[in-house]
């Protein structure tokens, strides 16, 4: 609908029944059109009662200058929308409005109908623009001689607030109406930026795309540039809209990345080349073909395409600087001695070129990964001395002190952190610095002033991206001191603020599993799990917490997750360790062991099948089986060096009576290196087999290591062993002490109290056999009173009891200690002996009562 087809109309509905407004449309001068006005007015409401119409001129009041915008007033008051005099509900009821008249309002009405504000809905600004000519009409009145004023005042009838309403509501619906086809066509105006060239003329599509991708605008000239390519044949002008199309694409990937954005502004880039191979755009689309390459890790194809801008532009003024990125890709493969030679190429044939300092960083940095740390220092001092107070001197420092803390010279690396931190020029990379600097500290074990550099750094910088990695160094510095509450309230601190961090999680999960709660690290490590469901470290510390909370299904479970998604990482190898650990526990031996077998076809090399054998093995021994735990090792191949493995392989030989083999490996294993308890094994095994051969001095040397360096591996075969040695050796008082010794280890210790049952009974055993039968008998009884012993051990105590008394001729007391053991045993192995023995000493009671 046109503007002054709706100016009309909302006029007519204005029209009361009785009367007939003048249109706007008429052909009248001003002045007889106002006098017409004027009359029709005094006619409709001239006053009763003889009341005389004022004739002094009276201020008019700003009002709307065409019916439309008086009705979006009378609307406005009606929504509540605006505060205006209250309409007369009453009907037919009306009020007075004073309107002041302007020459070319119809125009005015027009124009607002025509145009809008951008930024605003269609309704909001026909309002504005009411507003606005409101005011300019107030204006024009203050100008207005007061004589015009007067001459051009009129009233004309309000409907009542039914009929405004309905009337309005007609009206606004056209207005969204026509609203809604401005707001389309201002949105396109507005995605194609400006229509007029600074100079006047009208932009091309290609000059309005550019415009949008300074704005940064990448989707609206996306849709541009791929209209023009499509619509337009082959030229120059199509080929610049593609190079640009394939810029955009690059843009926007940045922007908002997708999986397929990248390649879609290469093949771009690609038909901009093929379609105009001589443009001088061809060098940088290349050039961006690479980074593309480069965002995805392409770094094979990114740098096929910097060499053949090399190749094809070798005179560019910026070839250096794509030299330069070739190197680049070399160094992000960790190719550092094709690096080296790239960079030393770049130095020697561009020695003016601006990129000189920086590829000499670079080639430090390659040395650094060729371990020529002496080179590397010298490079990075050699820009220091040129750029003291540079960036360049600044990140010269930050290398100098990553050397430093690779070689573990640590104070020197923490004095160059210090001097990069001063230098103003790179303030805004601090936080990496400080991270570098709390790091270089806790290496040297200053943990305090490491904990101290981490808050300094979390108040500096708080919204740093290193913000996480800061706090979990905060942490460890914390438990290193000792204060693993503060550590776990500042790991809860920061998963509360980042609670998508999975490495937030598995530190916070970490603290648990350090202070031996092991239900709440494994409930954590799960949720770093879900978290990251491609991390094997969570599942494996998962797996790991669950066995030692005992929860062995959830153990398995996690594991499993480790060795069938992650086969080819190195936590799949110990995975299978501790599932074989879990299967032994659960009673199933065999499908461990079967288990660890599956994977030895895998492992060929020494150092990975080895361990799994001596695992078997171990299972083996556990189960009671030496021959097969021996068997085993023997498909070890030569040359094992592992000390716990040899010492593993001694003790199965040993156990399994391969006597020299068993010594032999056990010489080779270096204790010091290997787990307490395998140690103590390894002792006591070596000191049984020497006992064995005679050869009692080694046997007691080795027993006692054991016994006196690991008391808390002290067990009843290897203090029986020491004490079979020393009766043996007829070392009486050495075995008195080692018996004290024991009872005194003992006490108090429900566990222990089973050793030292042991070891009374062996030295009961040891003095019945040299006839000290009254001390023999004083040992069994401590035992045979002990009714909570386990009755293998009661039971051959109350038997020797018996025998004891029968030695010392107390026939009346064997005779009941006899009667004592049959009954208590009665499917003992010395059943019949013990009867016999009965039976004599009533011999013996009745001939003593008759005087024989």
């Amino acid at each position: 609908m046109a503007p002054e087809d709706v100016e009309q109309e909302n006029t007519e509905g204005l029209q009361s029944p009785d009367e007939e407004l003048p249109s706007a449309q008429e052909n009248v001068p001003d002045d007889e059109a106002i006098s017409n006005e004027e009359k029709a007015a005094l006619s409709a409401d001239a006053p009763s009662g003889g009341e005389e119409t004022p004739s002094e001129p009276t201020e008019a009041e700003p009002s709307p200058s065409s019916g439309e915008e008086q009705l979006l007033a009378s609307l406005d008051e009606d929504l509540e929308l605006a505060e205006v005099p209250r309409i007369p509900e009453a009907p037919g009821e009306t009020a007075a409005v004073e309107l002041a008249a302007t020459d070319g309002e119809e125009e005015a009405a027009g124009e607002a109908a025509e145009t809008e504000e951008p930024g605003r809905e269609p309704a909001e600004t026909l309002i504005a623009d009411a507003e606005q000519e409101v005011q300019a009409a107030a204006e024009d009145v203050e100008e207005t001689a007061p004589e015009q004023v007067a001459k051009r005042r009129f009233r004309i009838p309000i409907p009542s607030r039914k009929a405004t309403v309905s009337v309005a509501a007609g009206l606004l619906a056209g207005i969204l109406v026509a609203g809604s086809l401005t707001a389309h066509r201002t949105r396109q105006l507005k995605d194609l930026a400006e229509i007029v060239e600074s100079g006047g003329g009208l932009l091309t599509p290609l000059d309005r795309a550019k415009k949008l991708m300074e704005d940064e605008k990448y989707g609206s000239a996306r849709d541009l540039l791929q209209q023009f390519v499509d619509e337009t044949p082959q030229s120059a002008e199509r080929s610049e809209g593609l190079f640009l199309l394939a810029e955009n694409t690059q843009a926007l990937e940045k922007e908002h990345p997708t999986e397929t954005g990248y390649t879609e502004a290469r093949e771009t880039y690609r038909k901009a080349i093929e379609a105009d191979p001589s443009s001088s755009r061809v060098p940088g689309a290349l050039n961006s073909i690479a980074e593309t390459y480069l965002a995805e890790e392409m770094y094979e194809e990114a740098r096929k395409s910097l060499e053949e801008v090399v190749r094809k532009y070798p005179s560019l003024p910026d070839i250096a600087q794509v030299e330069f990125k070739i190197a680049e890709t070399y160094i992000m493969q960790k190719d550092g001695s094709a690096a080296i030679r790239k960079l030393t190429s770049v130095i020697a044939d561009y020695p003016d070129s601006e990129v000189v300092p920086r590829a000499k960083l670079r080639l430090g940095t390659a040395l650094e990964l060729e371990r020529e740390f002496d080179r590397a220092s010298r490079l990075y001092q050699d820009v220091l001395t040129a750029f003291p107070q540079d960036r360049l001197g600044a990140e010269a420092h930050e290398r100098l002190g990553d050397v430093a803390f690779r070689r573990g010279d640590y104070p020197e690396a923490i004095a160059r952190y210090k001097k990069r931190v001063e230098m103003p020029v790179a303030v805004e990379d601090n936080d990496r610095i400080l991270l570098k600097l709390a790091r270089a500290q806790a290496a040297t074990g200053n943990w305090k002033r490491c904990a101290e550099v981490c808050r300094t750094m979390l108040e500096l910088f708080e919204k740093s991206e290193l913000e996480p990695e800061v706090i979990i160094q905060l942490c460890r510095a914390e438990r290193e001191m000792g204060y693993v509450e503060a550590a776990i309230q500042y790991a809860y601190e920061g998963h509360a603020k980042f609670p998508k961090n999975a490495s937030l999680v598995k530190n916070l999960a970490d603290l648990y599993f350090d202070k031996e709660d092991h239900a709440e690290a494994a409930r954590l490590y799960d949720e770093a799990a879900k978290l990251t469901p491609d991390d094997p470290q969570a599942w494996f510390r998962g797996g790991a917490a669950h066995f030692e909370a005992g929860d062995l299904e959830s153990s398995y479970k996690d594991l499993r997750q480790v060795t069938k998604r992650f086969a080819s990482d190195a936590l799949a190898y110990e995975a299978y360790f501790k599932l074989a650990d879990i299967l032994y526990l659960r009673g199933d031996p065999e499908r461990a062991i079967n288990m660890l077998i599956s994977r030895l076809p895998e492992h060929v090399v020494p150092a990975r099948r080895d361990p799994i054998l001596s695992k078997i093995a171990t299972i083996y021994l556990n189960l009671g089986l030496p021959g097969q735990a021996a068997e085993t090792y023997a498909k070890m191949l030569d040359g094992v060096d592992d000390d716990e493995i040899l010492a593993r392989m001694g003790v199965a030989y040993l156990k399994a009576q391969r006597w020299d083999t068993g010594l032999t490996a056990l010489r080779k294993a270096d204790r010091s290196r290997v787990p307490e308890e395998l140690a103590y094994n390894v002792l006591v095994e070596m000191g049984a087999a020497l006992r064995s051969f005679g050869n009692l001095p080694g046997a007691m040397q080795s027993l006692e290591t054991a016994v006196k360096q690991y008391p808390a591996q002290r067990d009843e075969w290897g203090v029986t062993a020491l004490l079979r040695a020393y009766l043996a050796a007829n070392k009486v008082a050495e075995a008195k002490k080692l018996i004290q010794v024991i009872e005194d280890w003992a006490s108090g210790d429900a566990v222990r109290r089973l050793l030292m049952a042991q070891a009374t009974l062996i030295w009961g055993d040891s003095l019945f056999s040299r006839g000290d039968c009254a001390a023999a008998l004083e040992q069994f009884a401590k035992i045979d009173e002990q009714e909570d012993l386990p009755a293998p051990i009661r039971e051959w105590a109350t038997y020797q009891k018996g025998n004891s008394y029968f030695a010392l001729s107390r026939y009346g007391e064997s005779a009941a200690a006899y009667e004592q053991f049959l009954s208590s045993h009665p499917s003992s192995s010395w059943k019949k002996t013990a009867q016999t023995r009965l039976d004599l000493a009533k011999l013996e009671t009745r001939l003593r009562d008759r005087g024989l």
